[in-house]
């Protein structure tokens, strides 16, 4: 886990991939921060996408996740707060 606040730099070879996330119901703002390890939920073609927070891009505009309970060999998602549906 890092500490509170800090960006993890994510290994240049790593997959990373960038779907079209379902809007999520609420439209109101986070207002809670989203830091590297906070545990998110997102909508995947109408399914529930879990995902831990490994790196955080662009000042907070852009994060990069991974698939919560997914193979080890699973790329990385990348996804905006806007896509988020709740903070678990």
């Amino acid at each position: 886990m890092h500490p509170e606040g800090t960006m993890s730099v994510l290994d240049a070879s790593v997959e990373i991939v960038e779907p079209t996330f379902d809007r999520p119901e609420s439209t109101e703002p986070l207002t809670t921060p989203l830091l590297v390890g906070t545990r998110v939920s997102l909508v995947y073609r109408g399914s529930p996408l879990p995902l831990q927070v490994e790196s955080i891009e662009r000042l907070g505009t852009s994060f990069v996740g991974r698939i919560r309970d997914a193979a080890a060999d699973m790329p990385l998602v990348r996804f905006r707060p806007k896509d988020v549906a709740s903070i678990d």
